[in-house]
C-alpha cells in the first residue's frame, strides 16, 4: 500500500470517529489525559497511602525535612544547617554540617515557609506532586514535539493516538516513577525533581534545534539552572546536550544561519552549570563532588571506610559496571509470584561481580524485565536517530538523544545499586519511547488496518504489564515499612492466598529467633505467635548495628510484652537517681531527673552502659503518658512521651532471647517524679499470626 494510500485510510479512521481530521494536538491532548489520569490512580495511592488504610496527604518517611533545614539556612543568609537532624547524612566542612542534596526544592519552600513556618516537616507529599505534575506535563510536550519533527501534521488516527496515550501512562505509572511515588522522603523527592527538570529540558532542547528562539533558550537555562541546583548527573547530562546543541550549530547544522545562535545557547548552559559549581564550592570547598571522608556516615560505619579505601576515595570506578548493567539492564531481573502482588523485585539483592567493593547493593528490579514498553521503544528510538540514513527530523534530535543516553552513565559507574536510582534513566526512556513510538506508526502508515490494531494492543499489552509490575515492585516491604504498613500487606497477601488456593503455605516459617536474613516476602513467626513478621530481602551484613536488630524483619503483629503504657506524674523534687520504669532482660529503661525540671530517658545496658540518653523538654504539672514498644526479637526499644517520639540510640544487647520477659515497675513517689504507674492493658489476640499458622 502506498503512502498516500495509508494516508488516506487515517484520513477513513478520524472521520469514523467523528473528530475532524485537521485536530491532531486535540485527539492528542485527549489520549495524553487519559493516560496521566489512569497513571495517577496508582501514585497517588502508592504517595498518600501504601498500606497505611487511609488517605494522609502528609504522609512522609525519615529523615523529611533536609530540605526545610536548607530552606531555613537560605532565609538565614547561610547554607549550613544544624548537624543533630542531619544525624549521619551530615558532610561536616569547615565547623559546619551541611547537606549534599541540592538547594532547588528548599528554594520552592521558602516562601511557603515564610507565611506558613508550622508547614516545616509537612512539604514533602505536596513537594513530590507538583514535581510528578511537571513530569506529566514534561512527557506529554516532549511526546507531542518529537510527533511533530518527525511527522509534521500527519493526520493522527484513533490507534496511534490511543498508543501515544498509553505511552504517557507507561511513564508516569508503568516505571519506576511508581516506586520512588511510594517512598515520600528527602531521596525521592529530589530524583522526582531531577527527572522532570531533565525531561522539561529535553522538550526545550528538542524545540530550540527544531527553530531556535530567545524565548527557548531563556527557557532552558532557567531548566537547567534549577537541574544544577537540584541533582548534578541527569542536569549535567542536559548541560552537556546543550553544548552539542550549540557546537551543532556552529557547524552550520542543520543550516547555516543558525550558527549565530551557538553562542546564546552555550551561554545558557555554561551559566547554570557554574552556578551549580559555585554551590557546590560554598558547601564544600570543591566545584563538584564532595569528599566522603567528611561524612558522619563514614566515621561511623567501618564497611563505608572499607569501600572508599577499596575505590581510592571515590565512590565511582568503571569496575563497577559488570555488576550495575547486570542489576539495571538484565532482561530476566524481575520475580514472578503465585500469590499477591504476583510480579516484584528480586528476592535478593544481586550478586557483586568480581572483586568491586560496593557501598549498599539493595534489591532492584531490572530496567528491561520492568518496563519492557519503554526499553523497547527507547532502543528503536535511539537506532532511528542515530543510524546513518535517519530522517530529517529524527537526525535533528541527534544532540538531545546524546544528552538522554549520557544521563544514566554516571549511576552506572557508582558504587551503589538501588531501584530509585533507575530515575536516572527516565529522560532517556520518555525521548527514546516517544522516537520509537512515532517511527513505528510512522511505518504503520502503509500497512493493513489489522497491523496497525496488532501494534496498538501491543502497546496496550505491554502498558498494562508495567502498570501491574511496577505497582507491585512499589507496594511490596521495605526497610521503612511501618506495623501498621506490614500488617495490611500480609493481611492482602493472605486473602489473596484464599483465593488462589493455599499458594502462601511455602513462606511461612516458624522459630524461637529470627534469623539475620531472609529472601523478601517470607513470613516468620516467632515461638507460639510472640512476634509475626515480614522480610524485606535486604543485606545488612555491612551494618553490624542494623544486622543485629534484625532490619531485615518488618513486624506486623506483637504479642504481649511489645506495647506498653504508664502513666508518669511529675512534682517531687528535682534530685535522686531516678526511676526504673521497664526491664527487658538485662536492660532496663529509666527515668532520671537533669535538673531545671528536665529528665532523661535513659536506656542501661551491660554492654554500652547509659547508652541511649536523651533529654526531653520539661514535662510541667499533671499526669503524662509514656509508651514502651519494646521487641526483644528485633533487640530494640521506643519510648513515646505523649506524642512526641524518643528514639533510643543503643539495642537491646543485654535483652536475651527472643522471648525474654517484660517487665513494669511501680514506682514510689520520692524523687521529681511522683509516680509511675503502668496501664493494664489487654493481651493481643494476633489474630493473623494464628491463621498463618492454622494454614500451615
Amino acid at each position: 500500500m502506498s503512502t498516500t494510500a495509508g494516508t488516506a485510510a487515517l484520513a477513513e479512521e478520524a472521520a469514523a470517529t467523528r473528530l475532524p481530521a485537521t485536530s491532531p494536538r486535540r485527539r492528542f491532548t485527549l489520549a495524553a489525559a487519559v493516560g496521566v489520569a489512569v497513571a495517577a490512580l496508582p501514585a497517588l495511592w502508592l504517595l498518600t497511602d501504601d498500606w497505611w488504610g487511609r488517605l494522609i496527604g502528609d504522609r512522609q518517611l525519615g529523615p523529611d525535612d533536609f530540605f526545610d533545614l536548607q530552606a531555613k539556612a537560605i532565609m538565614h543568609g547561610h547554607l549550613w544547617v544544624p548537624k543533630d537532624p542531619l544525624g549521619v547524612e551530615a558532610f561536616v566542612h569547615g565547623g559546619h554540617a551541611y547537606t549534599y542534596f541540592g538547594i532547588f526544592p528548599s528554594l520552592l519552600r521558602i516562601p511557603v515557609l515564610a507565611v506558613l513556618p508550622r508547614a516545616s516537616g509537612y512539604l514533602t507529599v505536596p513537594s513530590m506532586l507538583l514535581a510528578w505534575a511537571a513530569l506529566a506535563v514534561g512527557t506529554c510536550l516532549l511526546i507531542w514535539r518529537v510527533r511533530v519533527m518527525i511527522r509534521g501534521d500527519a493526520l493522527l488516527g484513533r490507534t496511534e493516538a490511543a498508543s501515544l496515550g498509553a505511552l504517557v501512562a507507561a511513564v508516569m505509572g508503568g516505571s519506576v516513577v511508581a516506586f520512588i511515588a511510594a517512598a515520600p522522603w528527602v531521596y525521592d523527592e529530589d530524583l522526582v525533581w531531577s527527572m522532570a527538570l531533565s525531561v522539561l529540558t529535553l522538550f526545550v532542547l528538542a524545540g530550540i534545534v527544531e527553530r531556535p528562539s530567545h524565548r527557548r533558550v531563556v527557557a532552558a537555562g532557567v531548566l537547567m539552572l534549577a537541574g544544577n541546583l537540584s541533582r548534578a548527573p541527569t542536569a549535567w547530562a542536559c548541560v552537556a546536550g546543550a553544548v552539542l546543541v550549540a557546537g551543532w550549530f556552529w557547524l552550520g547544522r542543520p543550516e547555516a544561519d543558525r550558527r549565530r545562535w551557538a553562542l546564546p545557547v552555550l551561554v545558557a548552559a555554561l551559566v547554570p552549570f557554574a552556578v551549580g559549581c559555585a554551590v557546590n564550592m560554598a558547601k564544600f570547598g570543591t566545584p563538584v563532588g564532595f569528599n566522603f571522608a567528611e561524612q558522619v556516615w563514614t566515621q561511623r560505619n567501618a564497611h563505608r571506610r572499607a569501600f572508599l579505601a577499596a575505590n581510592r576515595g571515590k565512590g565511582w570506578s568503571p569496575a563497577f559496571l559488570p555488576t550495575t548493567l547486570s542489576a539495571y539492564l538484565d532482561p530476566f531481573g524481575i520475580r514472578w509470584e503465585s500469590t499477591f502482588p504476583f510480579v516484584t523485585m528480586p528476592a535478593a539483592p544481586p550478586s557483586v561481580v568480581g572483586n568491586a567493593v560496593f557501598d549498599r547493593v539493595y534489591r532492584t528490579a531490572s530496567i528491561p524485565a520492568a518496563m519492557p514498553l519503554l526499553t523497547l521503544l527507547s532502543l528503536w528510538g535511539a537506532l532511528s536517530v542515530l543510524r546513518r540514513r535517519a530522517m530529517a527530523g529524527a537526525r535533528l534530535l541527534r544532540p538531545v538523544m546524546l544528552a538522554a543516553l549520557l544521563a544514566p552513565c554516571f549511576v552506572l559507574v557508582w558504587g551503589y545499586i538501588a531501584p530509585r536510582f533507575e530515575a536516572d534513566f527516565v529522560p532517556l526512556l520518555v525521548l527514546g519511547s516517544a522516537v520509537g513510538m512515532v517511527d513505528l506508526w510512522r511505518r504503520a502508515d502503509g500497512m493493513r488496518r489489522r497491523w496497525r490494531l496488532t501494534l496498538a494492543g501491543t502497546v496496550a499489552l505491554l502498558t498494562a504489564y508495567g502498570l501491574v509490575a511496577n505497582t507491585g515492585i512499589a507496594l511490596t516491604p521495605t526497610q521503612d515499612f511501618n506495623q501498621i504498613q506490614a500488617f495490611n500487606f500480609v493481611h492482602a497477601v493472605k486473602s489473596w492466598s484464599d483465593v488462589t488456593g493455599g499458594a502462601l503455605k511455602g513462606r511461612v516459617a516458624q522459630g524461637a529467633t529470627l534469623p539475620t536474613w531472609a529472601p523478601a516476602d517470607q513470613i516468620f513467626v516467632v515461638g507460639d505467635c510472640a512476634g509475626l513478621y515480614v522480610s524485606n530481602g535486604e543485606d545488612y551484613s555491612t551494618i553490624p548495628e542494623q544486622q543485629y536488630e534484625r532490619a531485615v524483619w518488618d513486624p506486623v503483629e506483637f504479642g504481649p510484652g511489645y506495647y506498653n503504657e504508664a502513666k508518669v506524674r511529675f512534682g517531687g523534687p528535682d534530685t535522686g537517681a531516678g526511676v526504673p520504669v521497664l526491664t527487658v532482660g538485662g536492660d532496663t529503661v529509666a527515668l532520671r531527673p537533669d535538673g531545671a525540671g528536665h529528665f532523661r530517658v535513659v536506656l542501661d545496658d551491660p554492654v554500652h552502659p547509659h547508652a541511649g540518653k536523651l533529654l526531653a523538654r520539661p514535662p510541667g504539672a499533671g499526669a503524662h503518658s509514656l509508651v514502651l514498644e519494646v521487641d526483644p526479637s528485633q533487640h530494640r526499644v521506643l519510648v513515646f512521651f505523649d506524642t512526641v517520639t524518643v528514639a533510643l540510640d543503643a539495642p537491646l544487647y543485654a535483652a536475651g532471647p527472643a522471648g525474654a520477659p517484660v517487665v513494669m515497675h511501680t514506682t514510689v513517689p520520692g524523687t521529681a517524679f511522683a509516680g509511675v504507674t503502668p496501664v493494664v492493658l489487654r493481651p493481643p489476640a494476633m489474630p493473623l499470626c494464628h491463621r498463618l499458622l492454622a494454614d500451615r
